[in-house]
């Protein structure tokens, strides 16, 4: 338990996450030993997004600068920020916030257990409120982190606002339902954006999250360019670079558009925002599915994910989910060898032997960090499947 000094009404417990000890609520556990329902619990705190918040530091110390000052809008028990003031070397302040005033109080008791309490400023209000209150240019932050519960759609354009130019703004969706197709209708109402069910639906949620954050910025002059994004477990998390200017917006169009999937000879194909896609498969005739609008460009910047990836190893579950991302070719979607092999009528080679006969023929290929079995490249289904008869 905690000191005597924090009195709620509910169990607390020690934590340890990288170089902070904190206290967050006790969890009713499951029969293997696993916290349940951590979305339940009075202050918020989920240990299975401890690489959320690894990357977090990462990506944070990736941006290069010497004086950041962060602020989590939705910040629980306040780890993630407490984090990022004691393992990085660049964020000198953070801005700690939560509509719960039971949070408020367990942020401050773990500020002062870790010696950091004079650099963090604890406020109680709700997070788009808080946002707001920070939109002026001289009230920026050059990090801010939406990280809630399910969709973060309500609170993106505010943290948009509160970001300052050349600053980072993490996002993450844990509400993955919808954004990977089983629940469609209410990916249009949460992202405006279609989805379906697909062996690459996973990506499509990030390019549907990052898509719509883009989206969010360009009525109001801010460019949002995804600089890293992942999946992961339970959740996907993109971060984007916060730019301001309608030039900039009108350069980032053309990374916003369609996919157009067609299940029947697994055409993959991106359309351009400005073109409407067929709902019939030019080459086969059978019915497609499509996604979007999304991000269509570049989900990764390499000089960002590798400054990251350097720096990753004192993380070890965070550093393999970069060791694929910075390998990954630069292709909307991806091919699962299971499905493939069905294809094929022949049994599934291990897909790094298809990824090395891809290459051998003279292709793109590379493992995704998505997908074990996903292999990502720029060659055509009928280019895929000749290799996989020649295996």
């Amino acid at each position: 338990m905690a000191g005597p000094e924090l009195e709620l009404e509910f169990p607390l417990r020690w934590y340890q996450e990288g170089a902070v000890r904190f206290v967050a609520p006790l969890f009713e556990e499951t029969d293997v030993g696993e916290p349940k329902s951590p979305s339940k619990i009075p202050v918020f705190y989920n240990p299975f997004s401890k690489p959320s918040r690894d990357m977090t530091i990462l990506a944070v110390e990736a941006m290069g600068l010497k004086s950041v000052l962060a602020a989590e809008p939705l910040a629980g028990c306040g780890v993630r920020g407490i984090r990022l003031l004691k393992e990085t070397t660049c964020v000198e302040g953070v801005f700690l916030n939560d509509i719960n005033s039971q949070a408020v109080k367990v942020i401050e008791y773990n500020a002062r257990h870790n010696l950091v309490v004079d650099r963090v400023r604890i406020f109680h209000l709700e997070a788009s409120i808080f946002l707001t209150q920070h939109s002026l240019p001289e009230k920026r932050f050059q990090y801010v982190d939406i990280d809630p519960v399910g969709s973060p759609s309500r609170f993106v354009e505010n943290g948009l606002r509160a970001c300052a130019t050349g600053g980072l703004l993490g996002v993450s969706a844990t509400d993955l339902a919808p954004l990977v197709g089983r629940h469609p209708t209410t990916c249009l109402r949460k992202y405006d954006a279609q989805s379906f069910a697909s062996d690459f639906s996973k990506e499509l949620a990030l390019r549907i999250l990052a898509g719509y954050v883009v989206r969010a910025g360009m009525p109001v002059n801010i460019a949002a360019k995804p600089v890293l994004s992942f999946y992961h477990r339970h959740f996907v998390r993109v971060f984007l670079r916060v730019e301001r200017g309608r030039g900039r917006c009108m350069r980032l169009l053309k990374g916003l558009g369609w996919v157009q999937y067609c299940r029947r000879c697994r055409d993959l194909k991106t359309l351009p925002i400005h073109e409407m896609p067929e709902r019939v498969c030019g080459l086969c005739g059978g019915k497609t599915s499509v996604a979007g609008p999304l991000w269509i460009g570049p989900l990764h910047d390499r000089n960002f994910t590798q400054s990251a990836h350097s720096r990753s190893a004192r993380y070890p579950e965070t550093a393999k989910i970069l060791d694929k991302i910075v390998e990954e070719v630069d292709a909307v979607g991806f091919y699962t060898v299971p499905s493939l092999a069905r294809m094929s009528n022949k049994p599934p080679p291990p897909p790094s032997k298809l990824v090395e006969k891809l290459r051998q023929a003279g292709f793109q290929a590379s493992h995704t960090h998505i997908d074990p079995e996903g292999v990502k490249t720029d060659a055509t289904p009928r280019e895929i499947m000749a290799s996989l008869k020649d295996m």
